[in-house]
């Protein structure tokens, strides 16, 4: 299988180029100085120092490592797995500046990490993935204002394409904020993501045309403070989907969302509703209910020890057809425990259900369904406060009515990160 870097992926990295010279420029006319943040978690008088440009704190780190997988394409035929060791490195730096670090009051974070990653026998698959962050908050009076800028490319595996695939992703978010009393919240907010999957090879050797659609999502709520631990209120959301050469999508959703938080230990966020879901076209189906829910639980049962849960159930369009959708519902959780302050051990595991349904009237596609799982074991030590060291493994499986989209994939892997 081989594979070529497009001339859109060498106009990124030029722009990415670009861009780093542009915030140089930016804040040129600021100074690089030393500061201290603050005193030791341990109490001592030994004080974190972090280098400052302009109003900016600046946080450079690197993290990198290396990999075996032993089936990097999700092959789903037995003796014909592509098995390699991956060497991959990702330099960072986040600029931020107000409170970017509790989140709580004015703030602007920016920042921009690229990785790099080497086959040592499949050259072809070598990449660069990208991705950038800039968002912000600004509080006045009873308002609080947001916005962020996501962007991430990258060339790795998709469940629903069944092998490895080019993918950028635009989402840009803000949302508006009114205290309409000590326990009304009234919020106004919106999206808009850019979806662009590049042309792929399937594992049978068949070829797929580009795909790619963009997502418009607006709505409104409202949250009433029930109790100090209880937050609780309803939401609109509607949103449209515009594919290539596919018939439109129009939805709207009814939800009602809460925040619940016992003690510093537990903590609940989550909403569940339903959604009407309209197709437009001569060719498609008119329109389905669906059920949509997503949730998370965070809980500290000791100071060393943590739990997670979360759950979701969404749909969205399918990379291999443009005329068919696919509802994911799924869980996951973990927990993860630290023993003689420099030693943490992690566990997580999900699941889950890919529903696929054809929107085309006039020929019988089959429809197809996925259960994907996933299990990841992580042991990591922190010789000292800014270095971490690990060793972890992964093993996935995805069982399809579709035997194109099955695999059974392990990996294990060597990290480090180190924070300057």
């Amino acid at each position: 299988m081989t594979k070529t870097i497009s001339h859109k992926k060498r106009n990124v990295l030029i722009g990415t180029c670009w861009f780093t010279a542009v915030l140089n420029a930016v804040f040129s006319t600021g100074y690089a100085e030393e500061a201290k943040e603050g005193a030791a978690a341990s109490g001592d008088a030994v004080a974190e120092k972090v280098l400052r440009y302009g109003i900016f704190d600046v946080r450079p780190t690197i993290q990198g490592g290396v990999l075996f997988d032993d089936n990097i394409f999700t092959s789903p035929t037995p003796g014909m797995e592509d098995e390699d060791l991956i060497w991959y490195v990702t330099p960072g730096i986040t600029l931020g500046a107000g409170d970017y670090q509790e989140g709580a009051g004015n703030l602007l974070l920016m920042s921009y990490a690229p990785r790099l990653s080497f086959f040592t026998h499949n050259s072809s698959e070598n990449s660069v993935d990208h991705e950038a962050k800039i968002s912000g908050r600004y509080l006045t009076g009873p308002w609080t204002f947001s916005l962020q800028q996501t962007y991430l490319q990258t060339h790795d595996n998709v469940v629903d394409a069944g092998t490895r695939v080019d993918r950028d992703f635009w989402v840009t978010s803000g949302s508006a904020k009114y205290e309409l009393s000590p326990k009304t919240l009234l919020d106004v907010f919106g999206s808009a993501s850019f979806n662009e999957y590049e042309g792929y090879e399937r594992n049978d050797g068949s070829d797929v045309d580009p795909l790619c659609y963009n997502e418009y999502v607006g709505g409104v709520g409202a949250d009433y403070l029930f109790s100090p631990k209880v937050w609780f209120g309803p939401a609109f959301r509607f949103g449209s989907v515009q594919q290539k050469d596919a018939p439109d999508q129009n939805y709207q959703q009814f939800l009602l969302r809460g925040n619940y938080q016992s003690t510093e230990k537990l903590k609940f966020v989550g909403s569940a509703g339903v959604e009407l879901r309209h197709f437009q076209g001569s060719d498609a189906e008119d329109s389905e209910v669906n059920p949509v829910f997503e949730f998370g639980v965070a809980y500290r049962a000791s100071e060393p020890t943590t739990l997670s849960l979360d759950g979701y159930r969404r749909e969205q369009p399918s990379t291999t057809d443009p005329e068919a959708n696919y509802s994911t519902m799924g869980v996951s959780g973990g927990v993860s425990h630290t023993f003689r302050q420099f030693y943490t051990a992690s566990v997580r595991a999900g699941y889950e259900h890919l529903d696929y349904t054809s929107r085309r009237t006039t020929v019988a596609d089959p429809d197809r369904e996925d259960d994907y799982f996933f299990a990841r074991f992580g042991f990591d030590f922190q010789p000292q406060r800014d270095l971490t060291v690990g060793i972890w493994y992964q093993y996935r499986q995805n069982d399809s009515d579709d035997a194109l989209y099955e695999f059974d994939n392990n990996q294990v892997g060597l990290s480090f990160a180190y924070r300057f």
